[in-house]
């Protein structure tokens, strides 16, 4: 079983960071509740920078640090509802955070009005926009909500956005992450071991079947649940990245089953591609494309490497195969973005795509997916493979190797 992490390496990641800043103070807000329904809120999902920080895992509470004190402010809403809902007294925030402050909303934000008084600037997570236009969701409005009330009462301050800061420091990860992700990565192979075995599989009807299966693996091993939404797309939809409905499965379908496992707020991220029955030659040779593409990409992978440089070197492999597949004639990035819309690789840790800044040299202990695919929508085929990978200074260490690449196809 993996360790479990404690007030110190919180107060390590506050200290840390706070090294690092031009600001005299941090004030740094942890998500809020959002609306379900007229009386109820959707599962509450913590900012992952604020749990880094603090290893709290309760809305709307704010972080402050200077250079001679640290405090947590709890507002008052905050209280009637752990009345309601679960108690959980100032101790135990304190016992995981390792912050003795624990400060009701009046007295917190008059002691952090005192401080600002005396600056210039403060340090913070800037907002994200109010949508997100890419991915087309709204985000969380608490941060929105932090700064227009510092700037209500301090409209001279400007703000140090720490977000690069903050991505920085999560790229690294610590002994302690990587055993987490590890346990993460060990509870989703595990469990695609047993769901997508080529007998087991057999007795499924719908994806709806093997994703309630899935979860249950993923709760009987210990893990907390889905890292993200799982992608289960078989048939016509395998051609489609990141498919989520569920599918009746018929003989011949590709399966792409993109899932992974939370546990103790580290996530995994696992691709697995296989057919249900019997495949055809095509189906095989797209398969074996996606499969050497991934072998050659490990090859390129070790600490302080370019991003930009792999990517440009995958999406070439990947053009090599398109070419022999028959797909494309000349491997330019616009014939190939056709069959590859992706990249290759992505950060992984609190977050399935975790925190990084791409702009720097990949570091040592970063923990990344290696995940190539072949799209084509026109012969309704779609293979992705993914695994994760530890970065070291020899190369990749591949935290996922107990699944097999090849489970039925």
């Amino acid at each position: 079983m993996a360790k479990t992490l404690n007030k110190e390496f919180f107060k390590g990641n506050r200290d840390k960071l706070y090294s690092s800043l031009t600001s005299s103070v941090l004030v740094i807000t942890a998500n809020g509740l959002l609306q379900k329904s007229s009386d109820e809120n959707y599962p509450f999902s913590q900012d992952p920078s604020f749990w880094y920080l603090t290893g709290i895992n309760e809305p709307d509470l704010i972080l402050v640090k200077t250079k001679a004190e640290e405090f947590i402010i709890v507002p008052k809403f905050f209280i009637k509802r752990q009345a309601v809902i679960e108690p959980l007294d100032k101790e135990s925030l304190t016992a995981i955070s390792g912050i003795s402050q624990i400060l009701d909303e009046k007295t917190g934000w008059q002691k952090l009005d005192n401080i600002l008084k005396t600056c210039q600037n403060y340090a913070s997570l800037s907002p994200n926009p109010v949508l997100l236009k890419y991915h087309g969701i709204y985000s969380n409005p608490a941060r929105r909500k932090l700064v227009t009330k510092i700037k209500r009462y301090h409209p001279k301050l400007k703000i140090e956005d720490v977000r690069k800061l903050v991505s920085r420091q999560r790229m690294i990860k610590q002994p302690l992450e990587i055993a987490l992700i590890k346990q993460a990565v060990n509870i989703t192979t595990d469990t695609l071991k047993e769901v997508l075995d080529k007998n087991n599989i057999k007795k499924y009807n719908n994806t709806a079947q093997i994703e309630a299966d899935i979860l249950n693996g993923f709760k009987s091993r210990g893990g907390s649940g889905h890292a993200f939404e799982p992608v289960l797309a078989s048939g016509q939809n395998s051609a489609f990245i990141h498919y989520s409905k569920f599918q009746s499965l018929k003989p011949g379908d590709l399966i792409v089953c993109d899932v992974g496992s939370t546990y103790s707020f580290y996530k995994a991220d696992i691709t697995r591609t296989i057919i249900y029955g019997q495949q055809s030659a095509r189906q095989e040779a797209v398969y074996e494309a996606v499969r050497y593409v991934q072998a050659e990409a490990y090859k390129l992978i070790k600490a302080d490497m370019d991003h930009k440089e792999y990517e440009d070197s995958v999406t070439k492999l990947i053009g090599d195969q398109l070419i022999k597949l028959g797909l494309i004639k000349k491997p330019d990035k616009k014939s190939i973005r056709k069959y590859y819309m992706t990249y290759c690789s992505h950060s992984l840790g609190l977050d399935a795509h975790d925190s990084a800044d791409y702009s720097v040299k990949l570091p040592e202990n970063m923990v990344m997916t290696v995940e190539p695919g072949i799209y084509i929508k026109a012969e309704g085929i779609g293979v992705r493979l993914e695994d994760v990978v530890q970065i070291t200074k020899s190369g990749p260490k591949i935290l996922s190797s107990n699944l097999p690449t090849r489970l039925n196809l």
